[in-house]
């Protein structure tokens, strides 16, 4: 219970202090409408709250206004590109210029003919007991070859498209990988 108590203490001192426990991201306005409007909770009810969670009248309780003044750790010279490596977004981006890669392989082989080999065998006869006999065996090999005459241009542009999306997602790796300016 003092383990919980104390957690929730740290909680509402970190709100009360105005440290940003996640990053913070901007939202659009959109107007809203009576019902769903609500006043933030004031710094008093906050002070109330924690009075009331470690025993004392919120009378009594006072928490002065402090600004968190505490330093970012140094970075060792070698972390960050350590740390880039593993992250999970620049991982992806790496599987997805794979990917676009492979697709521009898929593009490309389009231009080529499809060529099947196909081969069947088994029994003809008039009675069953025939069709076990080495006269009445029947097979087949055949090659066959495939390729689009006229396509208005479908391959090009998916080789042009497959091209596309590869020089995209590399782009993508590239801009992941660049440290914010911001050093974030």
């Amino acid at each position: 219970m003092k383990s919980l108590r104390l957690s929730l203490v740290s909680l509402v001192a970190l709100l009360l202090t105005s440290c940003m426990v996640v990053p913070n991201y901007s939202r659009p306005s959109v107007p809203m409408t009576g019902a769903y409007k609500e006043s933030p909770p004031q710094r008093a009810q906050f002070e109330h709250a924690i009075a009331i969670l470690i025993g004392q009248p919120p009378a009594a309780f006072s928490l002065p206004p402090t600004p968190l003044n505490l330093q970012p750790p140094p970075i060792p010279v070698g972390l960050p590109s350590k740390l880039l490596e593993r992250r999970p977004d620049i991982a992806a981006a790496e599987r997805r210029v794979t990917e676009a890669n492979a697709q521009i392989g898929i593009a490309r082989a389009a231009y080529y003919p499809t060529v099947s080999l196909g081969a069947a065998a088994g029994f003809e006869g008039t009675a069953i007991a025939n069709w076990l006999n080495w006269p009445s065996l029947l097979w087949s090999v055949g090659l066959s070859m495939m390729q689009t005459l006229f396509d208005a241009g479908r391959r090009h542009a998916s080789s042009e498209a497959a091209l596309a999306n590869n020089v995209t997602q590399e782009t993508r790796v590239t801009v992941a990988s660049r440290p914010s300016p911001t050093g974030e």
